[in-house]
């Protein structure tokens, strides 16, 4: 019978590789090596300015308020308001049931043409600050060198090419092939030196003068979909229950809607678009025709209280 595995590692010894200890590679993208980071430092307040009509909206729609025990709906939003009318006319001991129902259906039918005047303004965004194919994705121009490179061409000399072009059609082609050679199937896939090239690439792309619209216009992206989440949650809590419960306000769905925070504006990128790429950190995923799904997180706090699957208040909005 064979031996049981021991740990990895114990305190004050060197990892047992036997043990099944992989070390970690760093991401490509981690700082403080992060050859973009400049970039997308100067890409956050650009998403804003780009961004700041349907933000705007959404903020005079929904915000959270304060910190620790006193987080709040900001008093000077639209639900906010909605909250203070719901509660007003519920409490009204004059007013006969039918009088109640026809002052709520009042308040809710001006709370759904305001989030139909947001998630307008946040379509309009989209179309309009949509980012487009990334860096490398298509190749722009014919170029006899570049296909020699793609046939013939060795890791080294694939890293060389990388780091000599200039110009951002030059740039992109170069990304491009890169991404052909080391990608699935590629011709140095395997290569010793695939680090190298996507080192090289990293820092190709940071040359690009058209990088930081593109990484302000992804960001934006990964900004109007959180946003889009936290307006239809609201207006769904409101029209459901007439208020919105606390722990929204305490946990991440309407701080999403603050404008980016003092201090490390690459970790706010990074945080922002991986959110995006990879929500499921939240237990319920936004779907496209606005419905949700579950996700594959444990991390509830993240998006407050949770619903049953049945529960489809959510996509009549």
């Amino acid at each position: 019978m064979a031996a049981k595995r021991t740990a990895a590692s114990t305190p004050g010894q060197r990892p047992d590789p036997a043990a099944g200890f992989l070390a970690p590679r760093p991401e490509p993208a981690a700082a403080p090596n992060d050859p973009l980071r400049e970039a997308k430092e100067r890409a956050v307040p650009r998403s804003e300015q780009l961004g700041a009509a349907a933000l705007g909206s959404a903020r005079r729609f929904v915000r959270a308020s304060g910190s620790g025990r006193g987080v709040k709906v900001a008093d000077d939003t639209i639900v906010a308001q909605a909250q203070s009318r719901i509660a007003a006319i519920r409490r009204d001991a004059n007013l006969s049931p039918q009088g109640q129902q026809a002052g709520l259906d009042a308040v809710n039918a001006d709370v759904r043409q305001q989030v139909q005047g947001v998630l307008g303004k946040i379509a309009a965004a989209r179309e309009e600050t949509a980012p487009g194919p990334g860096p490398g994705t298509v190749r722009l121009k014919a170029d006899p060198l570049l296909d020699s490179l793609l046939m013939f061409g060795t890791g080294g000399q694939v890293a060389a090419f990388l780091d000599a072009a200039s110009g951002d059609v030059a740039i992109n082609d170069a990304l491009w092939a890169a991404r052909a050679l080391i990608g699935d199937g590629g011709r140095l896939q395997g290569s010793p030196k695939k680090l190298d090239i996507t080192a090289a690439a990293m820092r190709a792309q940071a040359r690009m003068t058209v990088l930081e619209d593109w990484l302000a216009r992804q960001l934006l992206a990964a900004r109007l979909d959180q946003t889009e989440h936290a307006v239809r949650l609201a207006a769904s809590e409101l029209f459901r229950n007439g208020f919105l419960d606390p722990a929204y306000c305490a946990t991440g769905v309407f701080r999403a809607l603050d404008e980016a925070p003092a201090g490390d504006l690459a970790a706010y990128f990074d945080a922002v678009v991986q959110s995006a790429v990879n929500p499921t950190a939240s237990p319920w995923v936004l779907q496209p025709d606005g419905s949700l799904v579950t996700g594959g997180a444990i991390e509830s706090e993240k998006a407050g209280p949770l619903r049953t699957m049945a529960d489809d208040s959510y996509s009549q909005i």
